[in-house]
């Protein structure tokens, strides 16, 4: 099974669930501190190296380019800055 994506990541729950169950996931949210905030919960949960964040909104469409300063795979918790 390929690992997941958590569109809307929201709060974070689905995130740590599937962390805690050994799949590397990114988070993705337009609110920068919705992700600031699970970064801090996978990272007090001992997930942080199975959790990435990025911030992008849903309604926009997702380009698939090399990660940049704000698109981190798991492992490399971050805040990313919010870009409309």
């Amino acid at each position: 099974m390929a690992d997941p994506t958590i569109a809307g990541a929201g709060q974070g729950r689905d995130t740590l669930l599937f962390a805690r169950q050994g799949f590397e996931i990114v988070a993705l949210d337009y609110v920068a501190d919705a992700l600031d905030a699970i970064v801090a919960k996978a990272t007090a949960a001992g997930a942080d190296d199975a959790v990435g964040v990025t911030v992008h909104d849903v309604r926009e469409p997702r380009r698939r380019a090399a990660p940049s300063a704000s698109s981190r795979r798991p492992g490399r918790l971050h805040r990313a800055p919010h870009r409309r």
